[in-house]
């Protein structure tokens, strides 16, 4: 949810993007687990940023996590690889 209460829909990369953050993973990290250059990970982190009204790092940590937390599998917690979960 945006920081105004109303819903925030990601798309498939920024909610990707997004389950990085909440792993701790640094940008160059999440854009090597993704296959994306680093370019593109900072890109989604603007929109996440513009979409859920945050300017800093651990605001959009906590906003994401509000947001997608309910949504990381028991996998993901335990931080295994995406692909590992499917």
């Amino acid at each position: 949810m945006a920081l105004d209460g109303g819903h925030v829909e990601l798309t498939r990369a920024e909610h990707r993007v997004a389950v990085c953050l909440l792993e701790g993973l640094t940008a160059a990290e999440c854009a090597a687990q993704l296959g994306v250059a680093v370019a593109t990970v900072r890109s989604h982190i603007a929109h996440l940023n513009r979409k859920f009204g945050t300017h800093a790092q651990h605001a959009l940590v906590v906003a994401a996590r509000r947001h997608v937390g309910c949504c990381i599998s028991p996998e993901r917690e335990r931080g295994l690889p995406f692909d590992a979960a499917t």
